[in-house]
């Protein structure tokens, strides 16, 4: 956000053998805020310039609606306690 308060979008510029992660909302859940997840977008390339996206999604709905999800044990201790309660896919 700028002063005012405004949201407005961030051009990020493709940088040689760079790697750019848009992370979602269930991984910040499992990173116990580690990882922040972003609102982005994706602009056509009108620069010429080379850029390659791949997408990659996790769909933890087929696995089972009784199946937990939450911060990982390994992510959490008494100086980082859990920012979030375990949840199955349905309560998301």
């Amino acid at each position: 956000t700028d002063d005012d308060g405004e949201s407005y979008w961030v051009d990020v510029k493709p940088m040689p053998g760079a790697l750019v992660i848009n992370v979602g909302d269930l991984l910040q859940i499992m990173s116990n805020d580690k990882y922040k997840s972003v609102d982005h977008r994706v602009i056509m390339n009108t620069r010429n310039e080379a850029r390659v996206s791949i997408a990659i999604f996790f769909n933890p709905g087929k696995r089972g609606d009784s199946d937990l999800y939450g911060p990982l044990p390994e992510l959490v201790s008494s100086d980082n306690p859990p920012k979030y309660r375990n949840f199955t896919m349905p309560e998301f």
